[in-house]
């Protein structure tokens, strides 16, 4: 039997997971150029993803928004462009 000191990673949490196809291969690609495990790849990734995730969907937000703004006014310029000529 295998003593769990000699192999402290066996005490941590596991989790089962499906891929989508090709998803593997480039965790595994990914975690090669990195000379990492693909546990340690898969386990660097969620963590970064933890740590901007808030600020990262606050700033598509703002993107967004900001789109939307630019593209109402510059419809809105377009009319009124329109309009002045018809007045005229």
């Amino acid at each position: 039997m295998t003593n769990i000191t000699q192999y402290p990673s066996r005490s941590l949490d596991q989790a089962k997971l499906r891929l989508p196809e090709g998803l593997r291969d480039q965790i595994k690609d990914a975690a090669k150029q990195a000379g990492r495990s693909m546990n340690a790849e898969i386990v660097q990734r969620l963590e970064a993803s933890f740590e901007t995730g808030g600020n990262l969907s606050k700033d598509i937000q703002r993107i967004i928004e900001q789109h939307i703004e630019d593209e109402i006014l510059r419809r809105f310029r377009a009319l009124s462009s329109q309009l002045g000529r018809a007045a005229s």
